[in-house]
C-alpha cells in the first residue's frame, strides 16, 4: 500500500480549452500516472489469485481452459461447421478469436463496476486520481487476452502455417479495444457507485450477451431478423477486426483474401473514441460526488 500511496502526490491542473480538445489532452494527462496504473494493475492480478495454489499462474491458464471448453463444446460436440470454412481448424481459430475480446470485456466490465467501491480507502485519499481505478480492471483484463492472443498465433501456426499481412493491423483492434473498454468502464464505475445493484444486472447481461455476438458462430448462420442487430453491435465490429488480423490474412491465396470485413475497421474505432470521450466526461462530472456515493 506504500507504493500506491507514494505515487499519488501529483496534483492534477485543470485543462483549459474546445471541449473535444479538452477532453483529449485530459485522457491523455493519464500518462503521468502511469507508474500508479502499473502498481494497481499489478495489485489487482496479484490479489485476484491470492490464497490459490497456483497463484498468478491461474491469469494464464484460466482464459485458456474458457476457450478450450467452448471450442470443444461447438466443434466437437455440436459439430458446427459453418459454409467458407476450408478446414474445422479454421473455425477452430474463428471461435478462439472471438471469445479472445469478449472475455476480456467481461471481465474489464464485471471488475469496473466494483472498481470504486472496493476502493473507498484510496477513494478517501484527496489527491488519488480515481479515475485509474477503473482502467487498472481494463489492463488487467487485457493480460489474460495477451494469452490469448498468443495461443491463437501458435494455434494459426501449427494449422494454417502461414502469415498474413493483415497480423500488422493487430495493434490498432487492440488499441481501438482499450480506449473501448477505458469509456465502458469508467460509465460502469459510476453507475456501479451510484447503483449497488448494477454488478448482479451486468453478470446477467453479459452471460447472455456471448450468445447476440457472432463470437461462436457466423452471421451468416443467425436468422435474417437478427442479423441488423448483430452488425449494430459494436462487438461484432470489434471481433471482425480480431478476425481479419488473424484468420482471414493468413493463407490469403486460399482462404479469406485479405481483409473480409473493412467496414469494421472504419466502425469501431469510431464508436471507441465516441464511448472513451463520453466515458471520460460522465466519470469526471460525477468524479466531485463520488466519494459520497460510496
Amino acid at each position: 500500500m506504500a507504493d500506491v500511496q507514494a505515487a499519488t502526490t501529483t496534483v492534477e491542473a485543470p485543462v483549459s480549452g474546445n471541449a473535444i480538445v479538452r477532453t483529449v489532452r485530459e485522457i491523455a494527462g493519464l500518462r503521468r500516472h502511469r507508474d500508479l496504473i502499473l502498481t494497481l494493475t499489478s495489485r489487482e492480478l496479484r490479489q485476484r489469485y491470492a490464497g490459490s495454489g497456483l497463484g498468478v499462474a491461474w491469469a494464464v491458464l484460466h482464459p485458456l481452459a474458457i476457450m478450450s471448453i467452448y471450442t470443444i463444446v461447438f466443434t466437437v460436440v455440436f459439430r458446427i461447421r459453418p459454409p467458407g470454412m476450408p478446414t474445422p481448424f479454421h473455425y477452430v481459430i474463428y471461435v478462439m478469436t472471438g471469445l479472445m475480446p469478449w472475455l476480456a470485456i467481461s471481465e474489464a466490465a464485471n471488475k469496473a463496476t466494483i472498481s470504486l467501491t472496493t476502493n473507498v480507502k484510496l477513494l478517501k485519499q484527496v489527491i488519488f486520481p480515481i479515475e485509474i481505478l477503473p482502467v487498472t480492471s481494463v489492463l488487467a483484463s487485457l493480460f489474460g487476452q495477451a494469452v490469448a492472443m498468443s495461443a491463437s498465433l501458435i494455434m494459426v501456426g501449427v494449422f494454417v502455417r502461414a502469415v498474413g499481412w493483415t497480423l500488422l493491423l493487430l495493434p490498432l483492434a487492440v488499441v481501438c479495444q482499450m480506449m473501448f473498454l477505458a469509456g465502458l468502464a469508467w460509465l460502469l464505475a459510476v453507475a456501479g457507485a451510484a447503483y449497488r445493484d448494477l454488478k448482479e444486472i451486468v453478470q446477467v447481461v453479459l452471460l447472455g450477451g456471448i450468445y447476440f455476438t457472432p463470437a461462436v458462430y457466423t452471421i451468416e448462420m443467425a436468422p435474417g431478423p437478427l442479423r441488423p442487430l448483430l452488425l449494430a453491435n459494436p462487438i461484432t465490429h470489434l471481433m471482425n477486426m480480431y478476425r481479419d488480423c488473424f484468420l482471414y490474412g493468413f493463407h490469403a491465396q486460399q482462404f479469406g483474401q485479405g481483409i473480409q470485413n473493412p467496414w469494421s475497421f472504419l466502425i469501431f474505432p469510431l464508436i471507441a473514441v465516441a464511448v472513451c470521450m463520453l466515458g471520460w466526461r460522465a466519470f469526471y462530472k460525477a468524479k466531485l460526488i463520488i466519494v459520497d456515493m460510496v
